[in-house]
């Protein structure tokens, strides 16, 4: 059995160790593997936005085997017994085997899914890795994991089940320094406990091996920081981060979508309900039907409210594909999803029988967290779909499509009114603007207000809500405002005007570190914005006065986290 301290020591050595090879873990489709040889699948959550401003994601998981320091240590220890000297198993050095597990392309939204093959053994994950560059810039940040995850076994012929990990900031991540800080206080890693069947994505990704390989869901070994371990997932999950809403199409409640399985339905008085549901994953979409409330999520899931309050799960699409988007027409409902560049459109009228798939999109490649490829239900009630520069429309009775030109929006959001919001990209989507269309997407007006000097595009790509008046709300400088000022506000317009610069009224500064508007929020005339750390403020007055909705209280979390450490050093 390793010790915990030992190993402390053991890989802050190795984090130093120069010249060690790294091995890929990647699975060959080309070639079939053996018994001989294991599967891991290990599903990675960062609890933010995005991890910085070039890093979406993390490119590489590094696992160490750590099995063989054993042989080590004996051979050590009868190399110093035949020599008649003293044995000191703190100084044992060995060269690990390491290797990477890089991410699947497939099944999820902004949740990560690594799979790999490994040889048979124990192994530890070392830390997280996420890497950008070309041939003139390299940029890359890791976060440490070692005891956080702790101590995992690969067997023969099994598909080794990791469940879920989670990062979670600790301070500001958008700030430029939060990757230089050393601290071990910037933020943390740690396993929930809950199993998801992550094996089944393999099966679904690898058939080859689905009747070779057996599931091993029990693949982490128990050590003393299990109850830590724990304590932190249900800190984690009491702050999930959450920044998609949609607004119900019955009721008229509105819903945010979060990561790690969290929902929270807000009703007309802005009384706000939470739900959590069975899933580590990112929640994409929710639709009221008439047999209920559906949730669209990742890896095919789809969760039906029951009578009980229970939710029933399903996979009505393969698990390489990620729910994110339903609709609803007179007669039928609609679901868009995702597999890498590909989406799928299906129609069903009943949630528990098959989905029909209607047609097959293939979005332009990214490493952005855009939504390429966009549905709605029009004012004509059928299903749009804007895809690269083409806009598609479904002629249900017929099954038939039709299709225009239209300029390339992304991330298209139908608004109460029926107002679109999008954002139009130009120059291989490195630049972004705001636009709306009021004709179902057949034109789109820009949206022409200052946002030079601001320190990063958020207020450009920010999506713009309707006040109960029909007034059109974004963020930005007023028109008058110095080049180099910084500081935005709440501005409005007529929808007539909104390509008009000089059109947009001022009113009160945003809300600090606050820069989002969350347009699918709104209610009548108070309006919502999603701030750096995840919370959520509201103002009624158009930043007259704010409440706050939806706290992520970091220095609370710092300072739960920190005294859970305490609480264990002393019980070492």
């Amino acid at each position: 059995m390793f010790r915990l301290p030992f190993l402390s020591i053991l890989f802050i050595w190795l984090a130093g160790c120069s010249g060690t090879t790294i091995q890929p873990a990647t699975i060959d489709p080309k070639t079939m593997l053996g018994k001989e040889q294991g599967l891991v699948v290990l599903e990675v959550v960062n609890n933010t936005h995005r991890l910085s401003e070039k890093h979406n994601g993390w490119t590489e998981v590094i696992a160490l085997r750590v099995d063989p320091l054993d042989a080590a240590r004996q051979d050590v220890q009868q190399a110093a017994e035949e020599a008649d000297e003293t044995y000191d198993p703190e100084q044992v050095k060995w060269k690990p085997d390491v290797y990477s597990l890089t991410p699947a392309k497939e099944g999820t939204q902004t949740s990560q899914l690594f799979v790999g093959s490994l040889p048979p053994g124990d192994y530890m994950i070392s830390r997280l890795f996420s890497y950008d560059g070309n041939s003139d810039v390299t940029m890359w940040i890791s976060m440490p994991v070692m005891q956080a995850s702790g101590l995992f076994h690969v067997s023969n012929g099994t598909v080794s089940n990791l469940g879920t990990l989670v990062f979670q900031p600790l301070s500001n991540i958008e700030k430029t320094a939060f990757w230089e800080w050393r601290s071990s206080d910037k933020g943390f890693v740690t396993r929930l406990p809950e199993q998801t069947d992550l094996h089944n994505f393999v099966f679904t990704k690898y058939p080859e091996y689905r009747s070779t390989f057996q599931p091993d869901n029990n693949a982490w070994n128990p050590d003393a920081l299990d109850n830590l371990r724990n304590q932190l997932a249900s800190l984690v999950k009491q702050n999930a981060y959450a920044s998609q809403a949609v607004r119900l199409n019955q009721s008229d409640q509105r819903a945010l979508l979060g990561k790690l399985g969290q929902l929270k339905i807000i009703d007309q008085d802005n009384h706000w309900n939470s739900f959590s549901l069975p899933t580590n994953d990112q929640l994409n979409a929710i639709l009221e039907t008439d047999q209920g409330l559906i949730v669209g999520s990742e890896r095919g899931q789809l969760f039906t409210l029951m009578p009980d309050r229970s939710w029933f799960s399903s996979h009505p699409v393969p698990r390489t594909e990620a729910i994110v988007w339903l609709g609803s027409s007179p007669d039928t409902h609609f679901a868009l999803t995702r597999s890498d560049q590909n989406y799928y459109v299906y129609q069903f009228t009943d949630v528990q029988e098959a989905w029909e798939q209607v047609n097959h999109f293939v979005a332009p490649a990214s490493t952005g967290m855009e939504e390429k490829v966009s549905a709605f239900i029009g004012s004509d009630d059928i299903l749009h779909i804007i895809s690269h520069n083409k806009h598609y429309r479904y002629h249900q009775s017929e099954k038939s499509w039709d299709s225009q030109p239209s300029p390339a929006i992304w991330n298209v959001q139908k608004l109460k009114d029926g107002t679109l919001t999008g954002n139009k990209f130009a120059l291989m989507g490195l630049q972004a603007t705001q636009v709306i269309s009021v004709d179902d997407g057949i034109s789109w007006q820009k949206i022409s207000r200052s946002t030079t000097g601001q320190s990063n595009s958020k207020a450009k790509v920010s999506p713009v809500a309707i006040l109960e008046n029909g007034l059109v709300v974004t963020s930005g400088k007023p028109y008058s405002a110095r080049l180099d000022s910084t500081q935005r506000f709440i501005l409005t317009s007529s929808k007539a005007d909104v390509q008009k610069r000089n059109s947009w009224q001022s009113h009160y500064p945003i809300y600090p570190y606050c820069q989002t508007l969350i347009p699918q929020l709104t209610n009548a005339n108070t309006l919502f914005f999603l701030c750096s750390d995840g919370s959520i403020v509201s103002t009624p007055d158009l930043g007259k006065s704010w409440q706050t909705e939806m706290n992520i209280d970091l220095n609370a979390m710092l300072k739960t986290y920190t005294g859970l450490l305490n609480s264990l050093k002393q019980t070492e």
